[in-house]
């Protein structure tokens, strides 16, 4: 995929890549990871539980998970 056709980039806390021909460099992934994990803070638990959780799902990340350590 082209930069000029990239609209949303999002930036979770762990991903797992499966498909090597996704990772473009060290810091970048073109297509959706097969895994997400999001760490819940202060102030972020709608936007990393509705938000994003849609985001992911219309993109093909196939496992999201949403880790909320204890206070």
């Amino acid at each position: 995929m082209a930069d000029n056709e990239i609209f949303t980039v999002v930036q979770p806390d762990i991903i797992i890549v499966c498909d090597i021909e996704k990772l473009t460099d060290l810091r970048s992934v073109n297509g959706a990871p097969e895994m997400v994990v999001e760490i819940l803070s202060l102030g972020n638990t709608k936007t990393e539980t509705k938000h994003k959780l849609d985001l992911y799902e219309e993109n093909g990340v196939l496992e999201y998970w949403v880790v909320h350590p204890p206070l």
